[in-house]
This record gives C-alpha cells, sequence and structure tokens, in this order.
C-alpha cells in the first residue's frame, strides 16, 4: 500500500515557495510519495527532474474532468514521464454525473489511461454522499473506475466510511483527513484525534487492498510539522515504511 501526501495541502507554500523548495520541505519532514494537484505549469520532464531531485515519487494527479476532456494526450505525456499509477477527478457536480455525455466519455478516458497502465479515479467531496448515493451511481455507470474515498467528508455528512469501505470494492484510495470533534471544517486535529474515525478506516483499508492512503490537511497551525507527525502515525498503524529514517 502506498503512502503519500495531496500537495493541495501546501499549495500555500507551493505558491510562496515554489515547487522546488516544498518538495524539498515535504521529504525533509519524511514523505518519499505524493499525489499532485495539477502539473504546476511544468513540463513532463520539469515536473519529473524536480520531483526525482528531492527523491519523490508521484503516484497520482488530482486533473478536472475538462482537461481530461480536452488535453488527454497531454495528460498522458505527464503519465508516461512521471509514472503515474492513476489520474483522479477531483469534482463533478451532481448534473455531470448523471450526464450520459460525460459518462460515455469517462468510459473512453478510462479506457485510453489503462492502456498506458494508468488508472482513472473519482475523489469525493459532499454532495455524492448526502441522499443518493452519487459515488455508487458513478461507478456502477464507470465500471473501472477507481473511486478516492474521502473520510473527513464521509463524517461531515454522517456516512460510517467503514462500513463504506467493507462494502464498496470499487473504493480503491483512501483520502485521509481529520474532522474536528465539534463536526466542523474549523481545524484539523492530529490523526486519530478528531472525529473520522481514522484508525479503524485504515484497518479496514489494509483488510479491502485498497492502493493508497493519502494525507491531506488544510487547517493546521505547522503544516510541515503536522506532515510529519501524521507520517509517523500512517507508518505506525501500517507497519509500513512511508518515511525515510
Amino acid at each position: 500500500m502506498d503512502i503519500a501526501v495531496q500537495m493541495w495541502s501546501v499549495r500555500e507554500d507551493i505558491a510562496a515557495l515554489g515547487l522546488g523548495e516544498t518538495l524539498k520541505q515535504v521529504a525533509s519532514a519524511g514523505f518519499k510519495t505524493v499525489e499532485i494537484c495539477g502539473f504546476y505549469d511544468l513540463t513532463p520532464d520539469e515536473l519529473k527532474g524536480l520531483a526525482d531531485k528531492y527523491g519523490i515519487a508521484c503516484v497520482s494527479a488530482h486533473i478536472g474532468y475538462d482537461m481530461l476532456d480536452g488535453q488527454l494526450d497531454t495528460c498522458i505525456g505527464y503519465v508516461k514521464a512521471l509514472g503515474l499509477k492513476n489520474i483522479v477527478i477531483p469534482w463533478l457536480n451532481a448534473e455531470r454525473i448523471n450526464d450520459i455525455a460525460v459518462i460515455e466519455r469517462l468510459k473512453k478516458i478510462t479506457a485510453r489511461l489503462g492502456g498506458v497502465n494508468c488508472g482513472l479515479g473519482y475523489h469525493n467531496h459532499a454532495h455524492e454522499l448526502e441522499g443518493t448515493d452519487l459515488l455508487k451511481k458513478l461507478a456502477s455507470y464507470v465500471p473501472d473506475l477507481k473511486i478516492q474515498f474521502d473520510i473527513y467528508f464521509a463524517a461531515f455528512v454522517g456516512v460510517n466510511a467503514v462500513e463504506y469501505i467493507k462494502n464498496n470494492n470499487y473504493v480503491r484510495s483512501i483520502h485521509v483527513k481529520e474532522l474536528s470533534p465539534d463536526g466542523t471544517d474549523a481545524f484539523n486535529p492530529p490523526l486519530g484525534e478528531g472525529v473520522s474515525d481514522t484508525v479503524r478506516v485504515i484497518k479496514a483499508a489494509i483488510a479491502a487492498n485498497v492502493e493508497n492512503l493519502i494525507l491531506e490537511f488544510e487547517k493546521v497551525a505547522d503544516r510541515f510539522g503536522y506532515m510529519r507527525e501524521a507520517g509517523k502515525f500512517l507508518k505506525l498503524k501500517t507497519d509500513t515504511n512511508p518515511l525515510q529514517d
């Protein structure tokens, strides 16, 4: 199981310091694997060179549907250069999820990516889990789609993430993000100290042979300090080695 950190978590650092210096800090915090968010206006070779410089592997990328739809060949160039295992769509509204034309395009994108050994994933927010289960609907429409299940949003809308992972084999990766005990998005507590049921989620993910766990956070006092401690937590709970000694 891969353990990564979502680079959206350090977007402010990327804006202030640049991607290279931020990757250096990510490596110093112990992570060897990341999920990127876009391609940072770099060529595939430039992005690969920066990642290699700091010993970072890019396991997956969050890329919007419109870019995949309109610039799929470009995206495949990054897949090949970076060795991406998955490209994940971070958002679709309910109208698009129910749009047959979008669904047919997703099937074609999935097939094209499969030809370069890359999966297509979809990351949920809250609206897919409120009322009608739009994740289940999307997975049924696009059978090879890999759902990236965000446990923060599951907890936010009162969905039992452990049971969801156990009962839905289309969940292939997990966004590990901690919801504060009062159920608001005021801050992200340390992993295991919120209400995302993180410890049991990790156990369920291991049992379900989920491909990767991806740390995400947004509201913390010390981003790289939080990252380091969260990495230690994930290492302990998965008995893997995501961190440098």
